[in-house]
């Protein structure tokens, strides 16, 4: 018979994952309080935060989710990362964390509805983030507008120009006869 204290872990867990658009199972061995203290506050700064929990607690909760296929990664010590916003900054954290102390690696990952293994974390920690490809987008689609715009009022320009000195032109012929 599971505990009122264990059964509330797997509804925490649960309800974390089912909010999470990004999810990063972690092996956390090595890591002292002082380095799980550091890569929880530089989580927090992007929206995202890292849970450590029993595996079995941590199955449980992925049991009846769309991340249940990552149940078969829980062995060792792992620690549990959701990202609640754009899903490359807990990457980019994670990643950077891990490269500078070299202790865990992340095992899998789970991005906008696709898993990826640990290895291709870099990959991903490289791309910018979503506003920054928004925006981009946004530009290459703009950038040809603001061209035409500018090519039509010039060829405006020109036209206005052209019909007053043809006006300019019929009234001195007028003038002369």
């Amino acid at each position: 018979m599971p505990t009122p204290e264990k059964v509330q872990q797997v509804e925490l867990i649960k309800e974390k994952v089912t909010r999470a658009k990004s999810l990063f199972l972690t092996d956390y061995s090595g890591l002292n309080v002082l380095d799980m203290t550091h890569l929880r506050r530089e989580l927090q700064k992007s929206k995202a935060e890292f849970k450590v929990a029993k595996n079995t607690l941590i199955q449980r909760a992925l049991e009846g989710t769309a991340y249940s296929s990552l149940s078969q990664h829980l062995t060792g010590q792992i620690g549990i990362g959701f990202g609640y916003d754009d899903p490359t900054w807990p990457a980019k954290v994670l990643h950077d964390f891990f490269k500078r102390i070299e202790k865990p690696k992340v095992k899998v990952f789970y991005l906008e509805g696709r898993s990826y293994p640990g290895n291709q974390l870099s990959q991903i920690a490289s791309l910018p983030s979503k506003d920054v490809l928004l925006t981009q987008v946004l530009g290459g689609i703009q950038s040809p507008l603001v061209n035409l715009v500018g090519t039509l009022k010039g060829m405006l320009s020109n036209l206005v120009l052209t019909l007053e000195a043809l006006r300019e032109q019929k009234e001195k012929l007028t003038q002369v006869s």
